[in-house]
């Protein structure tokens, strides 16, 4: 009779430390809308810059009921600090880039409602943003005129230049320069005199001006041509 009061009390005491241990394990799962660490998420992140316009365009996927709205930050270096520029409810954003540069980021965190309390969720960064660049590069001689032409499929060309060199020469020398404002449609052609009988390097360049006013090149491409 005695071994059998203690297996009660023993089975007993095993249920209700099962009890305590079941409420004590959700509270710590961030899937669980009741935990004091929950973080409803969202995924797939992602940037976007138009080529005619200067956009960001940054689209996520809201992956729970939980989350009440999103916060939107950026910075423009990686040694910066993200600044919160605006919060909304749904999942994507667009702004309108007066101000940029090659190391600009976006974060965006999620966050929802308990009682009076605002609680951050989950939080991702979008990375650099891809500028775009120039393709259909083309370049030919005539005469003692060399001419190179590109498609532009970025808005941020603030300047390009391109630069050229004999190709035994390591010294190079800026032959052209066009500020975005000289610019007009997708397709540009320019041209200058060189002397024949040589065999050039030469190198394109699209830099952005960015918020601190300086030029950022953040596409280059390099060609050779027998002149």
């Amino acid at each position: 009779m005695k071994s059998i009061t203690l297996y009660v009390c023993g089975l007993s005491l095993f249920i209700f430390l099962g009890c305590l241990s079941g409420p004590d394990s959700s509270r710590i799962n961030t899937y669980d809308p009741s935990s004091e660490i929950f973080k409803p998420l969202f995924t797939n992140l992602k940037i976007k810059v138009p080529t005619t316009e200067k956009r960001a365009l940054i689209t996520w996927v809201d992956r729970s009921a939980y989350n009440d709205g999103f916060i939107v930050k950026r910075r423009y270096s990686s040694e910066g600090k993200f600044e919160p520029i605006d919060t909304i409810s749904a999942p994507s954003y667009t702004e309108l880039l007066t101000d940029y540069s090659l190391e600009m980021e976006y974060q965006v965190s999620s966050y929802y409602l308990r009682g009076n309390k605002i609680n951050l969720g989950h939080i991702d960064e979008t990375g650099y943003i891809d500028f775009g660049g120039l393709t259909s590069i083309g370049h030919f001689s005539q005469n003692d005129t060399v001419f190179v032409q590109w498609v532009r499929e970025t808005a941020f060309d603030d300047r390009i230049t391109i630069e050229y060199k004999e190709q035994n020469s390591s010294q190079w020398t800026t032959i052209f320069t066009v500020q975005q404002s000289e610019m007009s449609g997708e397709f540009y052609r320019t041209s200058f005199v060189l002397p024949k009988g040589q065999t050039y390097d030469f190198r394109i360049e699209a830099s952005l001006l960015n918020f601190k006013n300086e030029y950022e090149a953040f596409y280059k491409k390099e060609f050779s041509l027998t002149h």
